[in-house]
C-alpha cells in the first residue's frame, strides 16, 4: 500500500510504533527502522516518530538528490541512521548507456536525458567506472551511515568493495557530480 502523500498521516500513534518502542524498551529489539523509496514519506515518518535508523532507495545518488532535503536533514539533527539503497538505480546507474541519448527509455524526460548526458562525459572524462563513480560519490555525503549494494556476481561485490576503498571522489569531480543533480522525485514508482 502507498502513502497518500496529500494527507497527513499520525506516525507516532500508529499502532506498530508504539508497539515497537515497548519491544526495544523491554529489549525485544535494538533498533526500529522505517524504509521506503519515497523521500518525502521516509522524511514525514522521521519527523514525526522516535526512529534509530531510516532507509531511503533510489533517492540519493549521481542524479536524484531527493533524500537530501527530504530526510538527511532530520536524520542528522536526530542521531537517526541513514542508509541508502539502491544508489545505482537498480542497474540504470551501473552502465553507460549512450543509446538511452538517442532513444530514451519512457521513464528518461529531456532533464533527465541531460543530466545522463551530462554524466556519461564526466564519467568518459575521468575513466572511472560508473559503479566506482556512484559509490564513491554516495560516501562522500555527510551523514550516510551505511550504502547497501547488492550485485548479481562475485565480480560485482568486488567492483564494489574496491570502489569504496578508494574512499570518496576527488573534490573538484565530486563538485562536477554535483552539478548535475536533480532534486525532483524520481520517476520509477
Amino acid at each position: 500500500v502507498y502513502i497518500d502523500s496529500t494527507r497527513n498521516y499520525d506516525y507516532a500513534s500508529a499502532e506498530v510504533f508504539p508497539f515497537l518502542s515497548n519491544a526495544r524498551d523491554q529489549g525485544r529489539c535494538r533498533f526500529i527502522g522505517v524504509t521506503g523509496n519515497q523521500a518525502d514519506d521516509v522524511g514525514k515518518a522521521l519527523a514525526s516518530s522516535k526512529l534509530d535508523t531510516v532507509l531511503v532507495a533510489f533517492n540519493l545518488d549521481l542524479i536524484w538528490r531527493r533524500a537530501r532535503t527530504q530526510v538527511l536533514p532530520t536524520a542528522r539533527k536526530t542521531g537517526t541512521a541513514m542508509i541508502l539503497a539502491a544508489v545505482l538505480q537498480n542497474a540504470r546507474l551501473a552502465t553507460v548507456r549512450r543509446d538511452w541519448l538517442e532513444a530514451p527509455p519512457d521513464w528518461m524526460n529531456e532533464p533527465i536525458r541531460e543530466r545522463f548526458r551530462r554524466l556519461y562525459d564526466i564519467q568518459e572524462d575521468c575513466g572511472i567506472h560508473l559503479v566506482e563513480l556512484g559509490l564513491r560519490f554516495a560516501l562522500g555525503e555527510p551523514g550516510v551511515s551505511t550504502i547497501l549494494v547488492g550485485a548479481a556476481r562475485p565480480e560485482e561485490i568486488e567492483q564494489s568493495v574496491a570502489a569504496v576503498e578508494a574512499g570518496p571522489l576527488p573534490a573538484a569531480l565530486h563538485q562536477a557530480l554535483e552539478e548535475i543533480g536533480l532534486e525532483e522525485p524520481h520517476p520509477f514508482f
